[in-house]
């Protein structure tokens, strides 16, 4: 059994003294000093202007309102979003097909000519598994006239994050950016979502836990990246050996079996939350198999034997279904 991550210990205390603040003025969620904050620190780190929104499907819809008619996405390792968001504000989606997620950036070109999309919505890494070539995308999208909406909730922090025209982030459990809910939206060009910007705002209690938990970010993920090594160190039959993410994928027969044995052996949270997600499924890979979700524990109190421990759990369950 692992710990739970929750918001750190200075992010709640400050959300603890923003809630007592409440009803002190007159401000609106958008006025308020912690909100402003929040968006002043997150558009010096991202470089865009950036609004904070109620949550990173929010931030989806308003991106998407801006997008134009028809929005290309992965055919795996998404958002589950990602089609239904652009189907409620009446646009097409197509699909680009993938290697597990992993774009390609020669399909990606011979997408964009079949499909003649006005946007590519994808997230940083395919499936929290393994990073996209986010620059290369973004150089070919800007070559043909695509639009570019990254989701970078599972990398903000890391610096090949963040590149596409517009950039989304849920904040919501469990994240790199940790709170309760939350999300936000940074791009040049807003001023067509202004209208969903503004219906869709954060409190400024989790502003208030934002501005804490950003501060934590790079310390995060650095963790993470590490536990991802150690594990597919000791389960070479991990997917993405060289590839950075904070989840291990691993294709194997009857994956619900082997994520109740993992339970069984101790992959799972103090709050009784399974550390294995079970596939296929669209936000991680369509074959059969499992992930490992390491941003569901508190990785900073964790070690490398924490994490060996984790993939001899994994290990044990997994035998003998590895494909």
């Amino acid at each position: 059994m692992f710990m739970h991550r929750r918001p750190s210990l200075k992010a709640r205390e400050a959300m603890a003294e923003a809630a007592m603040k409440l009803g002190e003025g007159a401000e609106s969620a958008e006025e308020h000093h912690q909100v402003k904050e929040a968006e002043k620190v997150l558009s010096e780190a991202l470089g865009r202007r950036v609004r904070l929104m109620a949550s990173g499907d929010s931030a989806i819809l308003a991106a998407v309102k801006i997008a134009g008619r028809r929005i290309l996405i992965p055919d795996q390792g998404g958002w589950k979003s990602f089609r239904t968001i652009p189907e409620i504000l009446g646009k097409k989606v197509v699909e680009l097909e993938t290697e597990l997620g992993i774009i390609e950036p020669e399909k990606l070109e011979d997408a964009i000519h079949k499909f003649q999309p006005s946007a590519f919505l994808f997230t940083s890494s395919a499936g929290y598994m393994a990073e996209q070539p986010v620059e290369e995308i973004v150089r070919i999208c800007r070559e043909e006239g695509v639009l570019t909406i990254e989701d970078i909730s599972g990398a903000f922090g890391d610096r090949f994050s963040g590149r596409a025209d517009i950039v989304v982030c849920s904040t919501g459990a469990p994240k790199i950016l940790n709170l309760t809910s939350g999300g936000f939206i940074g791009g040049k060009e807003l001023d067509g979502a202004m209208e969903i910007i503004r219906a869709s705002r954060i409190s400024p209690v989790m502003a208030s836990g934002l501005i804490e938990e950003i501060k934590f970010a790079r310390h995060v993920i650095d963790r993470l990246y590490r536990g991802v090594v150690v594990i597919k160190e000791e389960i070479p039959e991990a997917l993405f050996q060289e590839s950075r993410g904070i989840a291990v994928g691993i294709l194997c027969n009857n994956p619900k079996k082997v994520a109740y044995r993992a339970r069984a052996q101790g992959m799972v949270t103090d709050i009784g939350r399974s550390l294995i997600t079970t596939c296929p499924r669209y936000e991680r890979f369509n074959d059969r198999g499992i992930v490992v979700e390491l941003k569901k524990v508190d990785v900073l109190d964790l070690g490398d034997e924490d994490f060996k421990a984790m993939a001899d759990m994994v290990g044990r369950a997994l035998s003998p279904e590895i494909v």
